[in-house]
């Protein structure tokens, strides 16, 4: 987890402790970075409203995704996530189309983001 978010989401946390909403959350992220993932929330929950938002270690996940590897390994995990960095924004998309992750089919789309397969990292100016 960024230490600098240890005050709004800890990992801690028990089941009984409410954890922050998303948008109170994202208040404690120092701006500029704040405004542009407000701006992110907004348009992920008009985008896909059935994927309810969360806080998670970190950063926000959007709907549930439950996963199993063909060695047997399984998790849970989120199909979005918005996750303050440093120095960026990342977006992690976990479905796919066509036989490809969402986020490397539209790498080229996605202006000046550094994108992998599920995660497209975008430069805030912090100046």
């Amino acid at each position: 987890m960024v230490a600098r978010y240890a005050a709004a989401v800890s990992p801690t946390t028990t089941a009984t402790q409410a954890k922050p909403s998303p948008v109170a959350f994202l208040k404690t992220v120092p701006e500029p970075q704040r405004a542009e993932l407000l701006k992110l929330h907004a348009l992920i929950r008009k985008t896909v409203p059935e994927l309810a938002p969360s806080v998670t270690s970190g950063g926000i996940g959007y709907g549930p995704y439950h996963y199993r590897y063909a060695t047997g390994r399984e998790g849970d995990s989120f199909i979005v996530g918005l996750v303050p960095r440093k120095k960026s924004i990342s977006l992690y998309v976990t479905g796919s189309a066509n036989g490809r992750y969402l986020v490397e089919g539209y790498a080229a789309r996605l202006g000046r983001a550094d994108c992998g397969k599920t995660c497209a990292a975008s430069v805030v100016s912090t100046s």
